[in-house]
């Protein structure tokens, strides 16, 4: 897969389009060194479609996504982590607070997510 910053994917579009449609080729678009989005062909498009489609039956599958979302979770929180403290560190427990900082940015957020836990009981 090749990478290239989000400036050069609006100079070079046209150019970055045919490799995409027609050479088959996946692209990743990063801005400020951290990838936003991707370019895929139309065909991989629909089968990656397709296969979440088929996934959303599967328990096992869902339970591999979830696991996967987490990681993500974890990545941004170490992300912060090391924007913020080089000489942080990490414990289970700090980590576990950043990540809820990562999910639920705002006050008031995490405030309807107490609420809802409530009605929960």
């Amino acid at each position: 897969m090749t990478a290239i910053t989000a400036s050069e994917a609006r100079t070079r579009f046209a150019e970055i389009l045919s490799i995409v449609g027609y050479g088959k080729e996946r692209v990743l678009i990063e801005k400020h060194n951290r990838p936003v989005a991707a370019l895929v062909s139309i065909e991989e498009l629909l089968l990656f479609d397709d296969l979440l489609q088929a996934a959303e039956e599967d328990d096992r599958f869902r339970e591999r996504v979830e696991a996967l979302r987490a990681a993500q979770d974890h990545r941004e929180a170490m992300t912060a982590i090391a924007q913020h403290h080089d000489d942080t560190v990490v414990t289970p427990e700090s980590l576990a607070s950043v990540i809820e900082r990562v999910r639920y940015p705002r006050p008031a957020t995490q405030a309807l997510k107490d609420l809802m836990a409530a009605d929960g009981d």
